[in-house]
């Protein structure tokens, strides 16, 4: 998608316990947004994110 940034890539989430996210803690899935890093260490392609509040618990 075009945007003023550049053009924006979406990564495809889904919710199966199998091939997604749907097994994944809250604290699994912060460390998957903040730092990259799946369950089982696995490194996530793209960047992670580092605005993620931690009081939006």
């Amino acid at each position: 998608m075009a945007s003023p940034f550049g053009t924006i890539y979406s990564s495809n989430i889904t919710p199966d316990p199998n091939a997604g996210i749907g097994r994944y803690t809250y604290d699994d899935f912060a460390k998957a947004l903040r730092e990259g890093v799946a369950p089982g260490g696995k490194r996530l392609s793209g960047d992670a994110i580092s605005v993620v509040r931690e009081d939006r618990r």
